[in-house]
């Protein structure tokens, strides 16, 4: 049974393929195929922070428990970490081929 949809973003300039959720649920980030991902207030439905970074599609995202970090994951073989509050990243990994599809 599918709820009905209750809000779009257009944030994005290419296909959200990927969504997280902070644990207290007041932010939202996404990850797209325009090689970003993007930190959404899940209260104004506003754009906080671009993350840009990689050089393919973001196909991987998550946020820790208190919001501070965001980890986005692509297939150009790094997973990057990033100030929430700055949109700076903070580390970048390189890793093996597909293995963002294991970072959800």
């Amino acid at each position: 049974h599918w709820l009905p949809c209750i809000s779009t973003c257009d944030e994005h300039q290419d296909s959200v393929v990927a969504v997280a959720i902070s644990s207290d649920g007041k932010y939202i980030v996404s990850g797209s195929g325009d090689k970003t991902a993007k930190i959404l207030s899940a209260k104004t439905e506003k754009e906080i922070q671009t993350l840009a970074g990689h050089s393919v599609e973001v196909n991987a995202v998550a946020i820790n428990s208190d919001g501070s970090l965001v980890v986005t994951g692509s297939g150009d073989n790094f997973v990057m970490i990033w100030n929430a509050a700055t949109g700076k990243e903070e580390h970048v990994f390189e890793r093996a081929p597909n293995w963002w599809n294991q970072l959800q």
